[in-house]
């Protein structure tokens, strides 16, 4: 388990995150030696972006005065911060906006910074330089929209349910379920990715549980 401080906030990278960020990646199945350049950097940019966006909600419990931790954990991340249960709904949705912010703004920056010629077109890149860059781009896009999807504990799920507030809390998880089965749907017809279906599936059963526990 690797432990580190970063703008004094404690990180916790844990193992499982390191074999499932290899997962993440299609190639790692049917992988070869000469692919393990091109696995390194996919791990690399999925340490990189994911602890970016976390940083972007720890940042953002340090400005309303709470003490977050981040944890990487398997399929990414997790950031805490001790009585953050007490927030306002306001505050609790500032929060966590600002994690696919930041990743939607570090994609900006670097097609900015791309257009403008300060970062190298991607064809005067050397290959390592490419398949860096080309992830970067694609994960903060994708992983940040795709985040906003209103499936808890997506951040789009965690601000769905801050939005219909506890007393509201069985109509936000049929919500949440609604689109989960919706995107499991749209998965298995138009793009079906095994790995993505089955966190969908994972994501809409635990909170078909959540909502039993709530004697529906």
């Amino acid at each position: 388990m690797l432990r580190f401080g970063l703008f004094g906030i404690t990180v916790t990278v844990e193992p499982f995150f390191w074999l499932t960020a290899l997962l993440l990646n299609s190639q790692a199945f049917s992988a070869g030696p000469e692919m393990i350049p091109d696995l390194a950097a996919w791990v690399f940019v999925v340490l990189v972006s994911v602890l970016w966006h976390e940083l972007g909600h720890a940042l953002a419990f340090q400005r309303f005065g709470y003490r977050p931790e981040i944890v990487l954990q398997a399929f990414g991340g997790a950031t805490s911060a001790p009585g953050s249960s007490k927030m306002s709904r306001w505050t609790d949705i500032t929060v966590t906006l600002a994690g696919p912010i930041f990743g939607l703004g570090l994609w900006a920056v670097l097609t900015v910074l791309q257009g403008r010629g300060i970062i190298p077109p991607m064809n005067q890149l050397p290959r390592g330089g490419q398949l860096i860059m080309g992830y970067l781009l694609m994960a903060n896009l994708l992983w940040s929209i795709l985040n906003l999807i209103p499936i808890y504990p997506l951040d789009g799920g965690r601000i769905l349910l801050a939005l219909f507030g506890p007393r509201h809390l069985r109509a936000a998880l049929i919500t949440t379920i609604g689109v989960g089965i919706l995107f499991c749907a749209l998965v298995a017809a138009v793009y079906f990715d095994p790995l993505i279906l089955l966190i969908i599936v994972l994501m809409t059963y635990q909170n078909y549980q959540r909502l039993k526990a709530t004697g529906f």
